[in-house]
């Protein structure tokens, strides 16, 4: 068994994998001819030789993987910088949000440890 990079003379073969295990019900594709193979998967954008592997026994392909890198992606169509922004905005408003928090809860226990004390310093007095 070898693992080598797609020729092009093995895309019948590929092809022919691939619709095998769509008859077996082994995938939730379809069936796919070898044109529609050729311009969505070998010619189609973000389709680089050396993203398609093949499992060869001999010159018999018994297996493949293919990665497709379709081009740019949501995150660098509408702009890294502005995703940036916006994860540093959430940080500092988390910060933030916690200090306060922290702080409210310091003056409630000092509050509440204050209070506590009065009643243990007025209870104390009043016994005989």
């Amino acid at each position: 068994m070898q693992i080598r990079t797609m020729r092009a003379d093995d895309l019948p073969q590929v092809i022919r994998v691939w619709n095998a295990c769509v008859d077996a019900g082994e995938v939730l594709y379809y069936p796919l001819t070898e044109a529609y193979f050729r311009r969505k998967f070998v010619e189609g954008e973000g389709c680089e030789p050396e993203n398609c592997l093949v499992a060869a026994d001999g010159e018999r392909v018994t297996g493949f993987i293919h990665g497709v890198a379709p081009g740019p992606t949501i995150f660098e169509k509408s702009g890294a910088l502005m995703y940036s922004i916006y994860a540093v905005i959430a940080l500092i408003l988390f910060i933030v949000f916690a200090v306060v928090f922290a702080f409210i809860d310091s003056i409630y226990a000092n509050l509440a440890a204050g209070e506590l004390a009065k009643f243990r310093t007025s209870s104390s007095s009043s016994r005989p």
